[in-house]
């Protein structure tokens, strides 16, 4: 039987293995929020610039996809289309649920996250080859080079002006995790921080901690108009070593940043 790598999902997937030791966790600080997501809901917004460039359709095949309703993957039958970003030679998949019956609003689905993927920095896209949409209101998800979307949440998000920001997060886990968060720099600057930037974070911190920090530094770094003046010294006093440790990778962050 084939195997697969462990989907990386917001909030799921049992206990993670602590950083710190005893004495560190002592000194912790603790976390300023719960969940980061919501710092500013403007840190991307649909009016922001996107890479997207065209969508095509790719017919109806089968494909092994992780369904968040049944918490594991599943060969579902999909609709595929083909989305060309402006900055990337290789297309990317967007595989929507064939529960969406009618292929009409299978588009209208993939053509608006593809565009909202689009919105996000290059480093983040890096590693996204797919996209998958199905209904449901379970949380998105993150890995195997996937970015995993369920509509009734992504609807809950929008209207709370948090779906860029969640995408973000996701993004994170499947572009950036797997060259920093077992990296000797990055370990230390957890370290050097002695505590994390939420609570969330604090209870993962393999597993949430970068996602939940990088969206952070991004908003204090590039995003400094769009939080507010207690939101800004709150994470740059709470995660300065990790902020270095962002800065110094020199990350492509384009077409956020130019």
């Amino acid at each position: 039987m084939k195997t697969h790598r462990l989907f990386i999902l917001s909030a799921v997937f049992g206990l993670s293995v602590g950083l710190l030791s005893a004495a560190d966790k002592r000194k912790e600080k603790a976390p300023p929020f719960f969940g980061t997501k919501a710092i500013g809901k403007n840190i991307i917004t649909a009016s922001d610039p996107s890479v997207f460039k065209e969508l095509s359709d790719g017919g109806e095949a089968m494909r092994k996809v992780f369904d968040r309703r049944i918490s594991d993957w599943a060969e579902t039958k999909v609709w595929l289309f083909k989305v060309v970003y402006a900055d990337r030679a290789e297309p990317t998949e967007v595989q929507v649920n064939k529960e969406f019956s009618d292929v009409a609003k299978a588009r209208s689905l993939a053509l608006k996250y593809a565009k909202a993927v689009g919105q996000l920095p290059a480093c983040l896209r890096r590693d996204v080859r797919s996209i998958t949409i199905h209904d449901g209101e379970q949380p998105f998800g993150g890995g195997n080079h996937n970015i995993l979307i369920h509509v009734q949440q992504a609807v809950k998000l929008e209207k709370d002006g948090i779906l860029e920001e969640v995408l973000f997060h996701e993004a994170t886990h499947t572009s950036i995790d797997g060259d920093h968060k077992e990296a000797a720099g990055w370990i230390g600057a957890q370290k050097a921080d002695g505590g994390f930037i939420s609570t969330y974070a604090a209870e993962n911190p393999v597993r949430e901690d970068l996602a939940e920090s990088f969206l952070s530094y991004f908003a204090v770094k590039h995003r400094r108009s769009r939080i507010s003046g207690e939101a800004y010294s709150v994470i740059t006093k709470a995660i300065p070593a990790r902020m270095a440790y962002f800065e110094s990778q020199k990350l492509d962050l384009r077409p956020c940043v130019k």
